[in-house]
């Protein structure tokens, strides 16, 4: 079975409208529910798992400034309300995370900094 992240998720089931018990126009003739469901799996999961992604993403930014204080200048993996796992490099991290079984579509990696990104768009 495809493995998707939250936000895969969320494009899914807004597009299929799988919540809702059925599929919209532009996937009808491609997709029925029954092979969506196959694909995708479970609605009600891919549900639970969206909520519980972003509620992560909620905790997260309000736990950053003591985030910040125990992991500056360090990479974490944050699944579940938890820091999992940390290291000095996003490749050691990704290695961390793989051996304890977390989900890379479902947790949240970041660069804890003091220092704010410049984002160019």
């Amino acid at each position: 079975m495809y493995t998707c992240g939250a936000v895969c998720w969320r494009a899914i089931l807004s597009l299929a409208s799988v919540r809702a018990g059925h599929a919209t126009t532009s996937v009808t003739s491609k997709f029925t529910k029954k092979k969506l469901i196959e694909l995708i799996g479970d609605p009600a999961e891919a549900t639970r798992s969206l909520d519980q992604f972003e509620r992560d993403a909620v905790a997260l930014s309000k736990k950053y400034p003591r985030l910040l204080l125990r992991y500056s200048g360090q990479w974490i993996a944050y699944y579940r309300g938890k820091v999992r796992a940390q290291a000095d490099s996003l490749e050691s991290l990704m290695e961390k995370t793989d051996g304890l079984g977390l989900p890379r579509g479902e947790m949240h990696v970041r660069y804890v900094s003091p220092v704010e990104p410049i984002l160019i768009l």
